[in-house]
């Protein structure tokens, strides 16, 4: 499984969020270095622009797979989101971010989502749930995931390392000009800006938080209709929107990726 933390070079601003640029670390450095398959010892990301755009310049753009963005296979690891506005459909990455899918996973078999209110919506951006659970894993990053729209995501605010129980939604954005001559400059790979270019998406959230999943086309009808709720000055919603319940299944419903 090959891990990649894709860095900015440029402060990116999408809509009311702001992420400051800042180096991350990649999958292998962050995780546990004794788990099976991780043979990447711990790396000092660089930081200087000059450092980061020539970094982003050694990706492959042959070792990218936008497996997110495929109809889920038959063996698919598929969660039904239940809110208060209808259910919301997601498929689950465990090869690519195993420690994100598994306490995920773990959390919504024990209830702890159940109940708990959407905590931040930004149309056009992204839904916001669950609260800290004190128990953060590592962060994780794959050339084969991405922050474009539909995908479900960890939402810690770029603290790396600390993927815990709060998870947001990409709602999609489209990319500004602006937008993209600061993604061309800090060396996005023309595969993936291209990508972005036609679903839409919140790349300054790459590599600051872990991306574990996808939000199927029918479950984004819900999402943006979360996003469209009334909000406060701090983007929390002023009606009470609610998680019911997360179920798993491993046959995903009729319907495509987002």
């Amino acid at each position: 499984m090959k891990k990649f933390a894709l860095l900015l070079c440029a402060v990116l601003s999408v809509s009311m969020l702001f992420y400051g640029c800042g180096g991350g670390e990649s999958a292998s450095s962050q995780a546990d270095t004794s788990s099976a398959g991780e043979t990447d010892g711990a790396q000092t990301m660089p930081e200087t622009p000059e450092e980061i755009k020539a970094h982003n310049d050694k990706i492959d753009p042959a070792d990218i797979d936008f497996i997110q963005l495929a109809t889920p296979g038959a063996d698919a690891t598929m969660v039904t989101i239940g809110t208060s506005m209808g259910p919301i459909e997601a498929v689950l990455f465990p090869e690519e971010a195993p420690n994100a899918v598994q306490k995920f996973l773990d959390l919504a078999e024990a209830g702890f989502y159940d109940g708990k209110s959407f905590t931040e919506v930004i149309p056009s951006v992204k839904v916001a749930a669950g609260e800290a659970d004190g128990e953060a894993v590592a962060d994780e990053y794959s050339l084969n995931l991405w922050h474009f729209t539909g995908a479900l995501a960890t939402g810690t605010g770029g603290v790396a390392g600390q993927a815990d129980g709060r998870f947001y939604i990409v709602c999609g954005s489209e990319i500004s000009d602006e937008l993209l001559d600061q993604m061309v400059e800090g060396g996005f790979p023309e595969k993936v800006t291209n990508q972005y270019l036609e679903v839409g998406g919140v790349p300054n959230y790459d590599s600051k938080d872990t991306v574990f999943g996808q939000v199927t086309e029918e479950g984004m009808e819900v999402v943006r209709q979360i996003a469209s709720v009334s909000r406060d000055e701090n983007n929390k919603p002023t009606e009470d929107v609610t998680i019911t319940s997360i179920t798993v299944s491993g046959t995903p419903a009729e319907s495509e990726a987002a």
